[in-house]
């Protein structure tokens, strides 16, 4: 079941099945190491585990929603997500995974590790849709 903490709006939810380490990732550039498993309509899409830094999770095939909601992540987090459809793969869905328009997602998320690359701020904002 999928708790009522919302992510990224009141129609995402987070469910934190361990926490971990409490660091501040949220006010820098940071390289993020995660291990991820996507489902959606209950079969399994992707996964695997990638580094990419903040910002570029786009050139890894990595949906704006889960890239923003790992800047909450702490290090050894591991949780389940709900993205709604427009912080995925939106009204086009995803062919090459076989992701129909308009469809919701749902990632169990291991935060590895993540790496300070840089001290200079990086705002935190919503994703695109």
């Amino acid at each position: 079941m999928w708790s009522a903490f919302a992510v990224l709006s009141q129609e995402d939810h987070l469910d934190i099945i361990s926490f971990g380490e409490v660091v501040n990732n949220k006010s820098c550039l940071v390289d993020f190491a995660v291990h991820f498993r996507g489902k959606c309509g209950g079969r399994l899409f992707d996964d695997r585990t990638c580094e990419f830094v903040m910002g570029e999770g786009g050139d890894f095939g990595i949906v704006s929603g889960l890239e923003y909601a790992l800047k909450h992540f702490r290090r050894g987090e591991r949780s389940r997500l709900e993205i709604v459809a427009k912080y995925g793969y939106g009204a086009s869905g995803h062919r090459e995974y076989g992701i129909p328009p308009n469809a919701d997602l749902f990632y169990e998320v291991t935060m590895i590790n993540f790496t300070r690359v840089s001290n200079r701020a990086v705002p935190i904002s919503r994703p695109y849709a």
